[in-house]
């Protein structure tokens, strides 16, 4: 009779042990998935910043790109108002020269 007491016993302690072990895991389970969570809210929040910062990125770059268009075509002004500085100065001294032989 006390071998089945202690036999009884064994059996409820091994049976709440064994309760014991489940919510243990059921709580683990719960903290790991809030961990995963968590880790996704903040990646979802690094992606935003990601993506925020490279239509910056992209802004940006179209504005160089617009500021080099800007640029050549201003010096392109510039060398066509230099050629047609150079053809005047060539004409000044084709008239000299004509004006000198006329007299």
């Amino acid at each position: 009779a006390k071998a089945e007491k202690d036999n009884e016993d064994l059996a409820v302690r091994m049976e709440q042990g064994f309760a014991k072990a489940e919510k243990d895991n059921e709580d683990l389970a719960v903290m790991v998935r809030q961990g995963f969570e968590e880790t996704d809210e903040k990646n979802d929040k690094r992606f935003i910043k990601l993506e925020q910062g490279f239509i910056k990125l992209d802004q940006g770059q179209k504005k160089l790109e617009q500021g080099q268009e800007d640029i050549k075509l201003h010096m392109s002004n510039i060398a066509y108002k230099i050629d047609i500085i150079d053809l005047q100065k060539r004409i000044q001294k084709v008239e000299d020269i004509v004006l000198r032989k006329k007299k």
